[in-house]
């Protein structure tokens, strides 16, 4: 189901790519939604508007996170970020093993064999595990953006505990906000190292 997911984001930040207008109005969307939503957060409890609290518990957290998922997919489609999940690896490493079937085939059918067959298998073998690796590099690279947004998503709901409850709850407040904190960290961490290593 992960790698299913993961497919689909990257279908979508490809189809972004290719298509700018839709691109540019996707962002804009996800920015008018956020400053929307952070208008009604601000007038509900600084002017007294009279926003229901269960139509505003109700509303804000998914039109937050949609507006962040469809940021993260606009600005995506701006940068050479390529979102695959495992069904991709498949593919390509399933080419790789024909090929390799074939490459030992014919070295089991000639009695001398060739060598550029066994030339062949070693690029073979090589080129899986170039996949493989690159194939781990970029997934450590998505989960670092996800940990990253989570961790936004995290802090902004800590955010939203303490402005939008009837009655703030502090300590509440203070554990989403460190939770979100701790992981925007990690997921810098991790995108850090990726990048050291995609660089290296």
């Amino acid at each position: 189901m992960l790698d299913f997911t993961l497919d689909a984001v990257g279908l979508l930040i490809e189809s972004l790519k290719r298509n700018p207008p839709i691109r540019r109005i996707v962002i804009a969307l996800a920015l008018a939604i956020l400053a929307l939503t952070a208008a009604l957060a601000i007038s509900t409890t600084i002017f007294s508007w009279p926003l229901p609290f269960e139509l505003a518990s109700n509303i804000f957290p998914p039109l937050i996170i949609s507006a962040i998922f469809m940021l993260f997919l606009g600005l995506a489609a701006y940068t050479g970020l390529k979102v695959k999940g495992g069904g991709m690896l498949e593919l390509e490493l399933q080419s790789l093993h024909e090929e390799r079937k074939r490459i030992t085939q014919r070295l089991a059918d000639t009695p001398r064999p060739d060598i550029l067959d066994t030339i062949q298998l070693s690029l073979n073998q090589l080129n899986e595990y170039y996949t493989i690796n690159k194939s781990q590099a970029r997934n450590s690279f998505t989960f670092s953006v996800f940990a990253i947004i989570v961790g936004l998503a995290t802090l902004l709901g800590g955010i939203w505990i303490f402005y939008l409850r009837e009655t703030p709850r502090v300590e509440l407040t203070a554990i989403t906000s460190i939770a979100g904190i701790l992981t925007q960290f990690i997921g810098g961490l991790i995108f850090t190292y990726t990048a050291r290593v995609r660089i290296s």
